[in-house]
């Protein structure tokens, strides 16, 4: 769409891929845990994609020793991950970033995660005096699962609103988070850009669905903001009564088998109908999401969570399949997304759930499958090219408003032209 991106990362596990972009990994010493892993070297590996948690976590099989775990690493990071736990990349990305914009104009800077990025994003949009967007998937001192007290917040907070006071245009990903944003940076220089989906995955034509009815979880179920009792209770009592036969259904779980959820499954009387399958490569995923009459998701509970998309929604909607969407607060983003697209049901408690479960299991009585009854084109809005054209609209407009505002003349003649950002 006329701009070639120029992406800094941190060194990767494996070869980028080719495209129409610039990758540049940038070397650093390393996040704020790497004295703990040189310590613990004997128990932790370097693995790709399992931090060093996790892997302390698999050792562990006491639940109160995990939580407590958890609660030593929420005060490792509060006492030594200020502003965060990649704070040692800062310097070094700022170095490559003045090193390439000697060879090549940069006519724009897009800051992602993690926080150290903007902080580096501001220095380099005062250097440089070009247009700069800060994008957040997830909130900096509003964050929906902040974990540390008052006093850091307050530092985290002075510190957001000093770095973002440079920025051009502040982006999030839900309307709830953009007020937030507002709130605390003024209502013109915020925007919400959803997430989405690669297109490739969109299931079009569709697949046809199984032949019996089932439902499907894929990824992870967080304890701590998730609930997924009130599925498994409206479920137990279908079955129980009757409405729903047992040879028909068929609830799989995708991802690491947890016990709370089994708990839970044998509370209810659902062994014989749920499995738990593990995780899959994400092209297995994407054919079991097609083949599912109704993709379960387990909405974040708390009003403190207002707004927050889980990326698995995207995955869904890809799939082209209907949601069953349980929990969460009522008038949220999915309670509106569902209102408006008509991708499925949104079920606020046991009743409402089990209601959804009954018209689902009789249409699949009736006909052998749940109708995908979407809006035309509900899915497609959120792929990622529609995605990239909004940020290209706003990259444009500020490119507009830079020639109608000059930057600084830094005296630099670039050695390529075209126009070039820096994420």
């Amino acid at each position: 769409m006329g701009w070639h991106p120029i992406i800094f990362t941190q060194p990767l596990d494996k070869k980028p891929p080719s495209g129409p972009f610039t990758v540049i990994e940038v070397p650093f010493k390393g996040d704020i845990y790497r004295h703990i892993r040189r310590v613990l070297r004997c128990f932790v590996k370097n693995k790709p994609g399992v931090g060093l948690k996790a892997q302390l976590k698999q050792r562990i099989s006491d639940s109160r020793r995990v939580s407590l775990l958890d609660q030593v690493f929420v005060w490792y990071q509060e006492l030594f991950g200020y502003p965060d736990t990649e704070k040692e990349w800062i310097k070094p990305l700022i170095a490559a970033v003045r090193r390439v914009a000697t060879e090549r104009r940069i006519d724009a800077i897009l800051s992602e995660y993690p926080v150290s990025s903007h902080i580096a994003a501001s220095t380099i949009k005062t250097e440089l005096g070009v247009p700069w967007i800060a994008d957040f998937v997830d909130l900096w001192s509003d964050n929906h699962n902040y974990p540390f007290g008052r006093l850091r917040n307050m530092l985290d907070r002075r510190l957001e609103c000093r770095v973002l006071s440079k920025a051009d245009l502040i982006v999030t990903v839900s309307e709830p988070w953009a007020d937030k944003l507002r709130t605390l940076h003024g209502s013109k220089r915020v925007r919400c850009i959803e997430h989405g989906f690669d297109e490739k995955d969109l299931n079009d034509p569709p697949v046809q669905p199984a032949r019996k009815f089932l439902i499907s979880y894929t990824g992870r179920v967080y304890s701590e903001m998730q609930n997924p009792e009130p599925f498994f209770a409206a479920l137990g009592d279908l079955l129980r009564i009757g409405t729903i036969a047992p040879s028909d259904l068929e609830v799989r779980f995708f991802g690491d088998q947890e016990d709370w959820i089994l708990n839970q499954v044998r509370a209810y009387g659902l062994e014989s109908c749920t499995t738990f399958q593990g995780r899959l490569p994400e092209s297995e995923i994407i054919h079991k999401q097609r083949e599912s009459q109704l993709l379960l998701l387990l909405a974040v509970e708390g009003r403190h969570r207002l707004g927050c998309y889980t990326s698995k929604l995207y995955s869904y909607l890809a799939a082209c399949r209907p949601i069953l969407i349980c929990g969460g607060v009522e008038n949220d983003v999915l309670d509106e997304l569902v209102r408006n697209t008509s991708i499925g049901y949104y079920c606020k408690g046991h009743a409402a759930i089990a209601d959804a479960l009954r018209s689902a299991y009789a249409e699949f009585k009736r006909t052998g499958t749940v109708s995908y009854r979407a809006v035309p084109r509900a899915a497609e809005q959120y792929t990622y090219r529609n995605m990239t054209r909004r940020f290209v609209e706003e990259l444009d407009a500020l490119m507009i408003k830079n020639r109608l505002s000059p930057p600084p003349i830094s005296g630099r003649q670039p050695k390529s032209g075209g126009r070039h950002f820096h994420a």
